[in-house]
């Protein structure tokens, strides 16, 4: 059977539009082992940064960094193997996300301010590409999902 899968394995990123909660949960599936899924918003006072108004500084998910523990009030989630990590936007806010990655053609790095909208997916290799937040996160809600390459 042939797949429809609109997403594909990040190299290093991309933003697609007008794209279902449907397609981008299955389309996630497709490209490996979900290791983690979650509700990325402001819930809590305290606790991880993902849960507060909170700038992020970039950092690779899963992987240790003292400046994100700081900024989460000294925690952090490790977890092995996350390849891809992808977001959809279930509602918006002026919020940026950053995205850090090298351009090969001129081997320097290069920073990407991303305002995402509703029914918006970002999806990145986790391996090459820092991420981090910046401004009020306000009502924005987004689902990521983690995933492993098999």
């Amino acid at each position: 059977m042939k797949s429809n899968n609109i997403l594909t394995i990040p190299n290093p990123w991309y933003l697609l539009s007008n794209i279902t909660i449907e397609d981008f949960i299955f389309g996630m599936l497709e490209l490996g082992k979900p290791i983690d899924v979650n509700l990325v918003g402001v819930f809590e006072d305290t606790g991880r940064g993902s849960l507060r108004d909170v700038e992020l500084p970039l950092h690779r998910d899963g992987e240790y960094s003292e400046k994100l523990a700081k900024a989460q009030g000294g925690t952090y989630v490790e977890a092995k193997d996350v390849d891809i990590v992808g977001m959809y936007c279930l509602k918006s806010s002026d919020c940026e996300t950053l995205i850090e990655y090298k351009e090969m053609k001129f081997h320097t790095y290069r920073l990407q301010r991303i305002i995402l909208k509703k029914n918006q997916c970002l999806v990145w290799d986790n391996k090459t590409v820092r991420h981090g937040r910046q401004g009020k996160v306000g009502d924005r809600l987004i689902l990521r999902i983690w995933i492993h390459v098999t």
